[in-house]
C-alpha cells in the first residue's frame, strides 16, 4: 500500500507540477485555477492530498506490524532503520506540500512546523550556549532561506517536495526492498505450518510471483479505490490567501505533527523536556548556594 501511493502521488504531482507556479504571489491563484478552472485540476489535487494523508497511515500502520511481530529482529536490524527513515521522509514530504498552496491553513501550518524544527534553541538557550552553537537558528534559516516565511521559503519547499525528498525516497525505497530481499523474504513466524502456504507441502518458501504479486497488486487497487471515492467526495481545504498579519486561531500543525506541536507548546519536546529539566537543576543548586538567577549560579561555579 505505501508503494502504491507513493505511485499515486508521483503521477498525480507531476500534473500538479504543471499548472503549479512557486511564487508568493502566484501560488495560491495557480491553485485556485486548478480546482475551479484545469480540467479534472480538482480531482486531481484532491487524489493528491489524501493518498498523502493515508501513506502517512500506511507507514505508521506498516512500521506498527513490523515491530509488534518483532519482525525487525534476525538480522533485520539495519532494515528497520532504513525504515525508520522512510517513514521520516514520507513526513517531510507531507510537510513541505503543505506550504505549497499558499493559503492561511498552509502559511500557519508551515510557520508552526518551521518553529517545531526550531525547537533545539530550548536546549541551547537551557545550557547557555545558544551565542555560540545555535542549532534551532541555523535550522531555522536552512529550511526559509530568511528569517521568516515568505517567498524564499516557498522555493525551498517546492525543490524539497518535487525533487530532492522523492529521489532520496525512491532511493531508500529500493534499499528497502533489496534488503528484504537479501534477508530470505518477507518475514514470518519460525515455524509455519505446512497448511498455512499456498505452495508445496512443507515449503517454508514460495516465489514471489504469482504470489506475492497478486497480494500486492490487491493492495495496490484497493487503496486506489480509497483514495478515488474520498478524493471525490471531500474536497482538498483551501482558505483565504496567506496573510503574515491575521493568524488562525488557533494555528495548528498538520494533524500529524499535532502531538509534538502541543509538546512543544509546553517545553516538553527536545530542548523543553531536557532543558526545563537543567533548569530546575540549576535553580536548585542556586538556591542551596544562595544564588537569584541562572547567570549568578553559573557564575558561583553551579551547573
Amino acid at each position: 500500500m505505501c508503494l502504491g501511493l507513493f505511485a499515486i502521488l508521483s503521477l498525480s504531482g507531476f500534473l500538479l507540477m504543471l499548472y503549479y507556479k512557486p511564487d508568493a504571489g502566484k501560488a495560491y491563484f495557480s491553485i485556485k485555477d486548478l480546482m475551479y478552472v484545469v480540467p479534472s485540476g480538482r480531482l486531481v489535487r484532491n487524489i493528491h492530498r489524501w493518498a498523502g494523508h493515508l501513506m502517512v497511515i500506511a507507514c505508521f500502520l506498516h512500521m506498527a506490524r513490523v515491530f509488534y511481530t518483532s519482525a525487525y529482529k534476525r538480522g533485520r536490524a539495519l532494515n528497520w532503520n532504513i525504515g525508520i527513515v522512510l517513514f521520516l521522509l514520507t513526513l517531510s514530504l507531507n510537510f513541505t506540500g503543505y506550504l505549497l498552496p499558499w493559503d492561511q491553513l498552509a502559511y500557519w501550518a508551515g510557520t508552526i512546523g518551521v518553529n517545531i524544527a526550531a525547537s533545539p534553541a530550548q536546549l541551547t538557550d537551557a545550557l547557555g550556549i545558544t551565542r555560540f552553537v545555535d542549532i534551532g537558528a541555523a535550522v531555522k534559516h536552512l529550511l526559509l532561506g530568511s528569517d521568516q516565511i515568505g517567498n524564499e521559503a516557498l522555493v525551498r519547499f517546492f525543490v524539497s517536495h518535487c525533487l530532492v525528498l522523492p529521489l532520496l525516497l525512491v532511493v531508500f525505497i529500493g534499499i528497502h526492498i533489496w534488503r528484504v530481499r537479501k534477508s530470505g523474504g518477507l518475514s514470518r513466524p519460525d515455524r509455519i505450518e505446512p497448511e498455512w502456504l499456498p505452495g508445496p507441502a512443507g515449503n517454508e518458501m514460495v516465489p514471489a510471483i504469482p504470489h506475492a504479486f497478486y497480494r500486492e497488486f490487491t493492495a495496490l487497487m484497493f487503496i486506489l479505490a480509497i483514495t478515488v471515492v474520498l478524493a471525490f467526495f471531500f474536497d482538498a481545504p483551501l482558505r483565504e490567501p496567506a496573510n503574515p498579519l491575521v493568524p488562525e486561531n488557533p494555528a495548528k500543525a498538520p494533524w500529524y505533527f499535532l502531538g509534538i506541536q502541543e509538546l512543544v507548546s509546553y517545553s516538553a519536546f527536545t530542548g523543553g523536556a531536557i532543558g526545563e529539566q537543567l533548569v530546575e537543576q540549576r535553580l536548585r543548586l542556586g538556591a542551596q548556594r544562595g544564588c537569584r538567577s541562572i547567570p549568578t549560579c553559573c557564575a558561583r561555579g553551579g551547573v
